[in-house]
């Protein structure tokens, strides 16, 4: 069981009456917090995860482990109200996965990554059982699908599971996450008992969810706009690593259960035809997935009323126009589009230099690129880029 870390209750209330708590909380906050805070508070319930997302995502980049642990706390709390593996969770879900004028909760991927950043935040702190328990809750959430697929593809946790699990010198649980991972990536390299150095570089802008069809109902996804940087590399005095990727987060958003979804339709899942190999993607460079054209089968809902209807009734088809509501496209913005991954024995990390590169294996100046380097007194260090 992960332990949870004491948070201000005014920061779960988003009430009218809790408006000058709210306000508290802003200005305790750090300058650069502090306007994703007025937007958390003015928002609510409604987009509450999401902005605790985006402001952990946030805090995380920028070194502040305090306060991203406070944010993805929450994320998940509100994740795990709807998505956990218990029938009254299944109750809530049966009831809940529709329309956008319900609170957030993120795609399968999203609540995956939300998982994947509180691990982090635990490698850094040196908490290696949290840090795990995060990554299979991660898997788990992967694992659930509406469409009942049950297949945890989401080879980014079982790798970080497996590095985690070394480091708490558990040799089977390492050995069953490593099988899970070289299932999904077959010749990859796996990290080593002898490592001590844990390296992940994000590169590129987050996939995008897009409503599509008469009247938007559909919802389709399209990968970020306006990024060059497709890989990552790290630097030392004496070599340099081309880092693999290890996970495409778009390929992760547009697929179920490895089948390349063409849209979701009111809740339910289409998939295209044809399928693609994630290996062969990401040995690209994790950007090539097809875009899927439109296939529009969403009809006016006064479409042969006939004659027949009368004042009453149609009224009603009025009314049932008015309340349907459109796909859910609010997405996890600051999200990368691939994980570049590298595990390696080293005494010295003080000369470390990540940079990304672009689809031809140029390095790319990106203003943005952030490093950060954390080394807690279980004697390993991680060492975190991200470019965007």
């Amino acid at each position: 069981m992960m332990k949870f870390i004491k948070v201000l209750v005014c920061c779960l209330s988003f009430s009218v009456a809790a408006q000058d708590d709210a306000e508290q909380v802003v200005e305790s906050k750090a300058d650069y917090l502090q306007s994703s805070y007025k937007k958390l508070f003015k928002q609510g319930r409604r987009n509450a995860v999401l902005n605790y997302m985006e402001i952990g995502s946030l805090a995380f980049k920028q070194g502040d482990l305090k306060e991203a642990k406070i944010a993805f706390l929450h994320a998940v709390r509100g994740i795990e109200e709807v998505y956990a593996d218990n029938p009254a969770a299944e109750k809530v879900r049966s009831l809940w996965y529709q329309e956008e004028v319900k609170d957030f909760k993120g795609e399968p991927y999203e609540r995956v990554m939300a998982y994947y950043y509180l691990g982090l935040i635990y490698l850094a702190e040196g908490e290696l059982d949290n840090a795990r328990a995060s990554f299979i809750s991660g898997l788990m959430q992967d694992a659930y699908a509406e469409e009942e697929q049950h297949r945890a593809d989401f080879a980014l946790m079982h790798y970080l599971s497996a590095w985690t699990a070394q480091k708490m010198k558990s040799e089977h649980l390492a050995d069953t996450a490593l099988q899970s991972f070289s299932e999904l990536r077959k010749g990859f390299p796996k990290p080593k008992e002898s490592d001590n150095v844990l390296i992940l570089v994000e590169s590129g802008k987050s996939p995008r969810k897009l409503g599509d069809g008469i009247g938007k109902y559909d919802l389709v996804y399209r990968t970020g706009k306006k990024f060059k940087d497709k890989q990552g590399q790290v630097s030392f005095a004496e070599q340099t690593i081309r880092l693999l990727p290890v996970e495409d987060i778009y390929w992760q958003a547009s697929t179920r259960g490895g089948r390349a979804v063409d849209r979701i339709i009111k809740g339910k899942v289409n998939f295209a035809e044809s399928s693609r190999d994630v290996g062969d993607a990401l040995a690209k460079t994790g950007n090539r997935l097809v875009e899927w054209s439109a296939i529009s089968d969403s009809g006016s809902a006064l479409q042969d009323a006939g004659t027949a209807l009368s004042v009453i009734g149609l009224a009603a088809k009025i009314m049932a126009i008015k309340v349907e509501t459109k796909a859910d496209t609010r997405y996890w913005k600051s999200l990368p589009n691939t994980v570049h991954v590298s595990s390696l024995s080293r005494t010295n990390t003080s000369d470390v230099k990540v940079d990304v590169l672009d689809k031809f294996g140029n390095v790319i100046k990106v203003k943005s690129l952030k490093t950060n380097i954390y080394k807690p007194k279980q004697g390993y260090t991680l060492v975190w880029a991200k470019s965007h």
